[in-house]
């Protein structure tokens, strides 16, 4: 949370305006971008993107939400108060009681994501997409993107339950072209082995060759992955 207030705070500020309920997710994501096309780097930036989601409860189960960027998060507190002022009553909504969180081994983090380096990231994309290349001259090689991303999910709310749960993504696509075929093809996963460890590129030119030899009749982009 880029916000210098604490989510605990953010919960006192909702009882400050009369909350008898309240709770904040915060939710934010780094991480970084690759694009290789044509046998260059044409993009190679880090990303970020994050929000804060609250949630207050008034007197009666009157409740209100506000969702918006994490740098406006005490205001959210007061848009959702508002909102719960002008809300009908619900004598079950409240917060959660309990939610349990264990993360570890789950699958989910990468621990080694902090050790990545910028030229980690390239090696795998440019040479996914070299090696697509390197299969036949007859090949053309649409452009090939990489992203990852370190998200991390905190909860908390006024019954004393508190969650934080960190999470990686990766992904890298790609495509080639011949004989008037196109193929695409991803790879996902949770580490960063899940894409840089499988010749993707290879497989979809020596995929699409296979098709032209065989005079398979198909038409439009096929995915192979």
């Amino acid at each position: 949370m880029s916000d210098p207030t604490p989510l605990q705070d953010l919960l006192a500020h909702a009882r400050s305006l009369g909350a008898v309920g309240a709770e904040v997710l915060d939710e934010s994501c780094t991480g970084r971008r690759v694009r290789v096309e044509g046998g260059r780097v044409v993009d190679n930036a880090p990303t970020r993107t994050g929000s804060t989601t609250v949630r207050v409860w008034l007197e009666g189960g009157r409740g209100g939400e506000a969702t918006g960027d994490v740098e406006r998060a005490v205001s959210l507190v007061e848009k959702a108060a508002k909102k719960a002022e002008k809300a009908e009553p619900d004598a079950h909504a409240g917060p959660t009681e309990r939610l349990a969180n264990d993360p570890r081994g789950l699958g989910i983090l990468d621990r080694r994501y902090p050790n990545l380096t910028p030229a980690d990231r390239l090696d795998v994309v440019v040479g996914l997409e070299r090696a697509a290349r390197a299969v036949d001259r007859k090949i053309d090689v649409t452009p090939f993107d990489y992203h990852d991303g370190l998200t991390r999910r905190r909860y908390v709310n006024t019954l004393g339950v508190t969650v934080d749960e960190p999470s990686t993504l990766f992904r890298c696509a790609g495509g080639v072209r011949a004989g008037g075929l196109t193929l695409e093809g991803a790879l996902e996963g949770r580490t960063f082995a899940d894409v840089a460890s499988l010749p993707i590129g290879v497989t979809m030119a020596n995929r699409i060759l296979a098709l032209l030899k065989n005079h398979t009749n198909v038409g439009g982009p096929i995915r192979v992955m």
